[in-house]
């Protein structure tokens, strides 16, 4: 190799105990003369990382968990690939599938490495000095206990130890066996409490540094229907020689002799009577022990360090990966953006979001490809989502099990699925517009492909599930002032919740918001209510929507003897229905007509058909297009929302057809508008002000003029100069992403990219649905074994089966 390596090092399992080992890897890869750097990830953050430096290896240790696509992602970035499998031969039929990701394979096991079809190296595990040397002891006082063992309590080992504990009770035992799900229940004449327990790998060797004994026992089992014996050890056996302990060691492996000399370096036993032979022969006889101590831990140190490990690795990388360009496939496509939503337009209720999204996507959809990740609401059962393209055409269902529940932060069949889409689709951008009846978790699982998110703000969702800040009174809550204690309170009286469950919530999407490239607000009202709740945010971006439509007709044109006023938008209590009401009751005989123009729900309907009022005319919902013939008769309109709005299309509306707005004094839209400049602000949930301002305007000419002529010069964001700012935002390097396959893309997934599973926010009341999930019933049990199915065949599938099934007796 006639340059360094540069290495991306990345541990392949979602839950390791033994991480320490990837440590020690990545501090022997440091210390190596032919590297020049080496950087350690996981699946959350690689992706990003390796578009940050330009790595020319990458080095996935352990092989468990490949998540097939980030890792054919990270093997087109880096141009090469290794792999160190550490579970051979136990999960040797996946490990032959997922080698074929890479250029060279190293195994822990001699017995493996002729099984797999490209070239393959015996690199067995080691030991670190840094993490496991200790002093011998020089007497016999030193020692704690007669016999340790720490391992995982496979079957052949608890056996092993149950009939030792019965041949020598008057030992003094200090012994960790902690299980797993795949196991039989451990059954020994000592309390589970005392064997059950895990301890960091540093104190592990301090323990056998302690013990006059140090038992070694290898495992014979295999829950995925592989070999069940390995014929190498496992890192115990350097670890404590490294710790200067006394290997008794089960010599069933024959490859003991080559890396220690029996007799020697460690006291090899057969059987149980060889074994029991040691102990009462070396039990008394600590000169003998030390000499044999001294000459493991020589051993140790000279042949069975990682950094001994990582010469060899490299020497055989150098020599069999020449020097090579990174092949780049064809990259002129368009660039393919998907757009998360919680409804799309059309699809009622809908609102500014979806009209808004809707006239941004129309002018980009020539220059990419786009998508919709939406609920389909048109079942209203949030089990089934749908993928659609630019013209609103279904692409594709994706159906659940379940029914989304408000209360989950994250659910691994909704994040699987996620992840699969993505890959499916060959995803550049995801723009996530709203994570309403979504799983929030979703921008963490795009970023561990290593997409480009976009996070846009259109309300308080990301705050508070009330996502308009209305409280449990139903009445507007200043968040940036309340203390997190008075959020709690109200998310119990409002939903029921726990104490501590708004902390946990905000936690959650703080991480959402870290995830984000960009993180785009509509105006300052927005930034500073987020800046004030979450930290880090200061990049937030404040870019105004554009305006609606074009220009209405000239303002000259208005006919003033009878003032028309216009309410736009949906007619709901959180707009100011209730205020409405009152104005339309209390100007009923006065000079002015109120004409209603958007979506209005039944109730408000049935009232405002009781009251039969003169002065109100109710129209259908309406086209952005349809506003320049709708809006050329009004004069006024009035946007009286009891929430501090993030934006608000229908005022850019209004000033676009020259109408005169009157606002509530609240979020963006007492930010935008200047009172008696643009229009006119009153106080929040004031009927009485509103009717004040009317009759003001109404009666004072020059005022409505000259309010008039500054609408008239304002300069508003137009859709064309929006989208190219847009463009700039989505703009980004189009990764590698030939060869990357669907299939089973996301079962490895396993929550890794979220570090929760099943995480959600609790409830007062019973158990609640998410809960019946994790118990695991017939059919998902049926599904897992499927997938084992179409990975293992039909006969490691059936010894799986009957494995599950017999420790379930």
């Amino acid at each position: 190799m006639k340059n360094k390596w540069k290495i991306l090092l990345i541990n392949s399992k979602s839950s390791d105990p033994n991480y320490y080992i990837c440590l020690q890897i990545k501090n022997a890869l440091k210390r190596h003369s032919n590297v020049e750097c080496v950087v350690l990830a996981d699946y959350s953050n690689a992706t990003s990382i390796v578009q940050t430096d330009s790595f020319n290896l990458l080095f996935v240790y352990g092989g468990e968990n490949i998540n097939r696509p980030v890792i054919q992602i990270l093997k087109n970035a880096c141009g090469r690939s290794i792999v160190w499998f550490t579970e051979d031969p136990y999960e040797l039929s996946n490990n032959i599938h997922n080698s074929k990701l890479f250029d060279l394979v190293f195994t822990n096991d001699p017995g493996s490495v002729a099984k797999y079809p490209q070239k393959a190296f015996f690199l067995p595990l080691a030991s670190s000095k840094e993490f496991h040397y200790c002093e011998i002891p020089q007497d016999d006082s030193r020692y704690r206990y007669d016999l340790s063992f720490i391992g995982t309590a496979w079957p052949n080992r608890t056996q092993f130890i149950n009939t030792l504990l019965k041949e020598k009770p008057e030992l003094r035992y200090k012994l960790a066996l902690p299980s797993n799900e795949h196991l039989p229940e451990v059954k020994l004449s000592i309390p589970k409490s005392e064997i059950n327990w895990r301890t960091p790998n540093t104190e592990l060797a301090k323990i056998a540094n302690y013990s006059k004994f140090s038992l070694i026992l290898h495992r014979e089992f295999s829950s995925s229907g592989n070999e069940a014996k390995a014929e190498s050890p496992g890192p115990r056996l350097f670890e404590i020689a490294m710790a200067g302990g006394l290997l008794l060691v089960d010599d069933s492996l024959e490859i003991n002799s080559e890396l220690f000399t029996p007799g020697k370096e460690y006291l090899p036993f057969k059987n149980m009577q060889e074994c029991l032979a040691h102990i009462d022969y070396y039990k008394d006889k600590a000169d003998e022990r030390k000499e044999i101590i001294a000459a493991a831990q020589q051993r140790a140190m000279q042949f069975h360090t990682y950094d001994q490990r990582i010469d060899s690795l490299l020497e055989i990388t150098d020599a069999n990966l020449e020097d090579q360009q990174k092949v780049v496939h064809n990259q002129n496509r368009r660039s393919r953006l998907l757009i998360v939503m919680h409804n799309v337009i059309n699809i009622q209720p809908f609102g500014g979001v979806e009209v808004y999204v809707d006239s941004v996507v129309q002018k980009l959809k020539q220059k990419y490809e786009i998508f919709f990740y939406v609920p389909d609401r048109l079942h209203g059962n949030h089990k089934t989502y749908s993928i659609l393209d630019a013209e609103y055409k279904k692409v594709e269902d994706f159906r659940f099990d379940y029914p989304i529940s408000e209360d989950w932060l994250s659910e691994p069949e909704r994040e699987r699925s996620f992840f699969e889409l993505l890959v499916k689709y060959k995803i550049d951008v995801v723009h996530y517009h709203h994570l309403l009846n979504h799983v929030p978790s979703l921008p963490l699982i795009s970023k561990t492909l290593g997409l480009k998110n976009i996070i846009s703000i259109h309300d308080y969702y990301y705050i508070c599930d009330s996502f308009n800040l209305l409280d449990f009174k139903n009445e507007y809550c200043d968040v940036r002032n309340r203390c997190i204690e008075s959020c709690d309170i109200c998310a119990s009286k409002r939903a029921g919740y726990v104490s501590g469950t708004v902390q946990k919530r905000r936690a959650f999407f703080q991480r959402i918001l870290n995830s984000a490239d960009v993180i785009i607000g509509y105006s300052n009202t927005t930034k500073s209510y987020h800046e004030s709740v979450f930290k880090g945010l200061d990049d937030l971006k404040v870019i105004p929507l554009p305006a609606p439509a074009e220009r209405g007709f000239s303002p000259v044109d208005k006919q003033t003897e009878k003032f028309k006023i216009a309410i736009l938008g949906n007619f709901a209590p959180h707009k100011g229905a209730d205020l409405y009401l009152d104005i339309f009751r209390n100007m009923v005989d006065e000079n002015v007509e109120f004409h209603i123009y958007g979506k209005m729900n039944d109730h408000y309907q049935q009232v405002l058909d009781r009251l039969s009022l003169k002065n109100v005319v109710i129209h259908k919902s309406y086209q952005v297009s349809e506003l320049k013939n709708l809006l050329k008769d009004m004069n006024l309109s009035l946007h009286l929302s009891v929430w501090p709005e993030t934006f608000l299309l229908t005022l850019s509306e209004a000033w676009m057809n020259y109408l005169i707005p009157i606002v509530s004094d609240i979020g963006a839209l007492g930010e935008r508008v200047t009172d008696g400049e643009n229009g006119f602000v009153v106080p929040v949930n004031d009927s009485g002000a509103v009717i004040r301002a009317i009759r003001r305007v109404i009666g004072d000419k020059k005022l409505y003029k000259s309010v008039l002529n500054n609408i008239s010069a304002m300069q508003l964001t137009e859709l064309d100069e929006h989208v190219r700012v847009m463009e700039e935002i989505y703009e980004t390097p189009l990764m590698d992403r030939a060869d990357i396959k669907s299939e089973q893309a996301g079962l490895c997934l396993n929550g890794l990219s979220t570090g929760l599973v099943c995480s959600q926010l609790v409830k007062h009341s019973s158990p609640p649905e998410l809960l019946q999930i994790q118990r695991d019933g017939l059919k998902q049990k049926m599904k897992k074994a499927y997938r084992f199915y179409r990975s293992n065949g039909a006969k490691r599938t059936c010894k799986r089966v009957l494995a599950e099934f017999a420790k379930g007796l």
